[in-house]
């Protein structure tokens, strides 16, 4: 299974230092953004928040995140824990094509609210982040190690953690598998 380190911390809490922080959004929406971070006016216009749409940007420069990456959920009521699945392994895979070693993910109230509550929404962004990380090594003969080395995933409170939780158990099961 995938090594990768992931921590669950609550939303309330102050943002730590980390090379990008991403960012989920609705398509006709206003984006959800950590308190502590700046985003360019010219990234939030020219970010569509479609399915799977993605757009990275520099942060402020007081931002304790280097760069912000926003993935895109589509329409609110078509959003399900299936979909932001989906959206965290493609954000992984897309901090891995970075070379990123320590990222975040933001999951906002109104993301954890449109996929049903924040178990449902920690279980799959967890499931999503360990599976996007993934890849097959043991017949490789030279082996790539994964740059992605830490992750915290940010969302609201006990519900979210133990969702996360179980997402990270079932993760690792699928991908022993």
């Amino acid at each position: 299974p995938p090594r990768m380190k992931t921590t669950v911390k609550n939303r309330s809490s102050k943002l730590g230092k980390s090379e990008v922080v991403c960012v989920f959004g609705f398509q006709s929406g206003a984006l959800d953004l950590p308190a502590a971070i700046a985003l360019p006016a010219a990234a939030r216009k020219d970010f569509k928040a479609e399915f799977r749409n993605r757009r990275l940007a520099d942060a402020g420069p007081r931002s304790p995140a280097q760069r912000v990456l926003l993935v895109g959920l589509g329409k609110r009521a078509e959003c399900t824990p299936e979909r932001l699945r989906r959206a965290a392994a493609l954000a992984v895979k897309e901090l891995s094509s970075l070379a990123c070693r320590k990222a975040d993910l933001w999951v906002s109230a109104e993301v954890e609210k449109a996929c049903g509550g924040a178990e449902a929404a920690g279980q799959a962004a967890m499931e999503g982040a360990v599976l996007g990380a993934y890849s097959y090594k043991p017949l490789k003969s030279k082996p790539k190690s994964d740059p992605l080395a830490s992750l915290v995933l940010w969302g609201g409170g006990k519900g979210f953690s133990s969702g996360a939780a179980r997402g990270r158990v079932l993760a690792d099961a699928n991908a022993f598998a």
